[in-house]
């Protein structure tokens, strides 16, 4: 009887790492996505902002 008690143990053990390992996998994704989100809209912004004073014209 114990030794099944240890084995259910490790199943749950294995399992609970899958589950860990994907939910790492998962934020690591999210994670890159999210980081390719702010460096674009950065990109797009520094090259949309206006500095104050000068536009085509003025040169």
């Amino acid at each position: 009887m114990p030794n099944n008690k240890i084995y259910d143990l490790e199943a749950d053990d294995a399992e609970s790492r899958d589950d860990f390992k994907h939910k790492i996998r998962e934020s690591q994704e999210l994670n890159l996505i999210f980081n390719a989100i702010v460096n674009s809209t950065k990109r797009n912004s520094v090259n949309r902002t206006p500095v104050a004073g000068l536009n085509k014209r003025s040169l």
